[in-house]
C-alpha cells in the first residue's frame, strides 16, 4: 500500500497510472484506474443504448483490453530496438 501511495502522489498524470497498472497484480494501481475511469466508461454505453447489465460488460472488456494493451504499450517502449516483440 505505501508503494502505491508514493507511487500515485508522485505520478498524478494518467501516464503515471497507466505505468502502475503496468503489473497486473498492483490492486492498488487497479482500484485507482477503475474509480477514476469505470464511470466515465459505462455512462457512454448506457448513452449508447445499452443495458446496466450490458454496460457492466463494456467496462469489465474495456478494462481487460487496456490491461493488455497498456503491459505490451510499456514494455515495447522499454525494450531495447533490436528486442521489440512482434505483433499480433
Amino acid at each position: 500500500m505505501a508503494r502505491f501511495n508514493d507511487m500515485l502522489q508522485a505520478t498524478t498524470t494518467d501516464e503515471g497510472l497507466l505505468r502502475l497498472v503496468k503489473d497486473w497484480r498492483e490492486d492498488e494501481g487497479w482500484r485507482e484506474f477503475h474509480r477514476r475511469y469505470a464511470p466515465a466508461i459505462e455512462a457512454h454505453a448506457r448513452r449508447s443504448g445499452l443495458t446496466h447489465e450490458q454496460a457492466e460488460d463494456v467496462v469489465q472488456a474495456t478494462m481487460i483490453k487496456v490491461a493488455t494493451f497498456t503491459r505490451a504499450a510499456l514494455s515495447t517502449c522499454a525494450a531495447p530496438k533490436n528486442q521489440i516483440p512482434a505483433q499480433r
